[in-house]
């Protein structure tokens, strides 16, 4: 046990930026260390932080920690309230990592999904104040977005979202990334198509996740046959 380290992750609450804190038991006691910023100015006054694994012995890249979280943009976040309301959409999944989690300056910050959003993507009635907050109906704010890694060091995100054009309903998907977390699904700027792990009716809520020998990971979460969608002009409750 005193080889083996373990990180805490968390958000603050005023520029809602995410951290990292790398402990300890090598002295025979717990001893954490300094807090270390790990989000993107991207994230700026809302996030959900999502979970943090690393990556395992034997793997392409040991002892490589990843730590994700959702938010949408400046602008967004900002337009309906920042962390006091999180009315923000929710749009964009990152992932932060580095092989020297206790140094500030090695971590990298890369997009895992961003989902659709723009003046296409309207939907009103999500936010008090209509415009930049309602240009879309993709949200992972319905908690959570878990990330594993497996015996080879391929990486996985697990998360609910409500992606109009791939399925109208809350449902699991999974981002995968075979070369270190630098690209997700095939991509480096969010644009990948996760899979749906999901049957497509119904309503799935709060994923969790584990990853096991190479190419090997199950997922779990809750499923409600009634389908919710966001709040749409001319919807009935």
């Amino acid at each position: 046990y005193k080889d083996t380290k373990v990180y805490l992750e968390y958000h603050d609450f005023g520029p809602s930026a995410v951290w990292i804190v790398t402990c300890s038991m090598a002295t025979g006691s717990l001893q954490c260390g300094a807090p270390v910023p790990v989000s993107n100015p991207q994230t700026g006054c809302n996030s959900i932080p999502g979970g943090v694994a690393t990556s395992p012995a034997g793997s392409s890249h040991p002892g490589r920690v990843y730590a994700v979280w959702t938010t949408a943009d400046p602008q967004t976040n900002v337009a309906s309230g920042c962390n006091y309301t999180q009315l923000a959409p929710f749009y964009a999944l990152y992932v932060a990592w580095s092989d020297t989690p206790s140094d500030p300056g090695s971590w990298h910050q890369v997009p895992v999904y961003i989902g659709p959003h723009g003046s296409s993507e309207n939907c009103p009635g999500t936010s008090p104040v209509s415009g930049v907050s309602t240009n879309t109906c993709a949200d992972m704010s319905e908690l959570f977005t878990p990330v594993a890694v497996d015996g080879a060091g391929n990486a996985y995100v697990s998360f609910i979202d409500y992606i109009d054009t791939i399925d109208k309903h809350y449902n699991v998907y999974l981002a995968r990334s075979s070369d270190g977390g630098s690209t997700w699904d095939g991509k480096s700027d969010g644009s990948g198509q996760p899979m749906m792990v999901s049957d497509a009716a119904g309503t799935h809520y709060t994923p969790n996740l584990v990853a096991g020998s190479a190419g090997r990971v199950a997922v779990v979460y809750y499923r409600s046959d009634y389908a919710t969608r966001p709040f749409e002009a001319g919807d009935t409750c």
